[in-house]
């Protein structure tokens, strides 16, 4: 059953949703502001997004930007805001789709099916459900990392912060993108954050001949170096 998580401050609407779209075999996730759904994002791992833009703790389309650190999760916007310019900039940062409310439920069930099989098909086509570098594996699905033949426990913070680098290995990896995928989204997201994950990974992850290491560009972000 894949499973939903809709983020809009209206309850109302929330439930009307909720009850349409749980008859069409879907689990709901319900967030009423963009904390609690970056909190819900780390947890459940929702299959999509339903993305109202209109949030009381922060912007929708600087949420957008944070969630699509995630590619796994298409995002569709369902906003009354039938702004062309705030379409383009939900657009840039990574939205699949824009629904104007009032929403025709067939509508949005049908373009919800549409992104959900696009998404599998992209997932078993292009992305490895386990990150490998070195010696180090991350299983995504699983949410387990192995540095050799140990498993190591990772704060959810931390296993962002790696799953980023793996992703971008020999490539630089800005602060900024690091405070962002770890839900500093702030006109200027707080790099102390970052130094602190990016410190309690480095510890956990160790040292050794087949181990990669994550090397400090200075004033800018950090690099994971493949061994050798």
């Amino acid at each position: 059953m894949p499973t939903l998580l809709m983020v809009d401050d209206d309850p109302a609407h929330r439930r009307t949703l909720a009850i349409a779209l749980a008859a069409r075999g879907y689990d709901l996730i319900e967030a009423e502001d963009g904390r609690s759904a970056r909190s819900a994002v780390d947890v459940r791992r929702p299959d999509l997004v339903l993305l109202d833009l209109g949030l009381p703790d922060i912007d929708g389309v600087e949420l957008c930007r944070h969630l699509h650190l995630w590619p796994a999760a298409p995002i569709i916007i369902v906003s009354a805001d039938a702004d062309d310019e705030r379409m383009l900039q939900a657009f840039d940062v990574g939205a699949d789709d824009y629904v104007v409310k009032p929403v025709n439920l067939d509508v949005l069930a049908a373009r919800i099916a549409v992104h959900l099989r696009r998404a599998d098909q992209i997932a078993h086509a292009v992305e490895p459900s386990v990150l490998t570098v070195g010696d180090i594996s991350v299983d995504l699905a699983a949410h387990a990392v192995m540095a050799g033949d140990q498993e190591l426990t990772l704060r959810p913070q931390q296993f962002t912060v790696l799953t980023v680098l793996m992703r971008n290995v020999g490539r630089l990896v800005t602060h900024d993108l690091l405070a962002r995928a770890l839900g500093n989204v702030g006109d200027e997201p707080p790099r102390n954050a970052v130094r602190i994950s990016i410190h309690r990974l480095r510890t956990a992850l160790g040292s050794g001949p087949d181990r990669p290491q994550i090397v400090t560009e200075r004033h800018v972000g950090y690099r994971l170096v493949e061994p050798g």
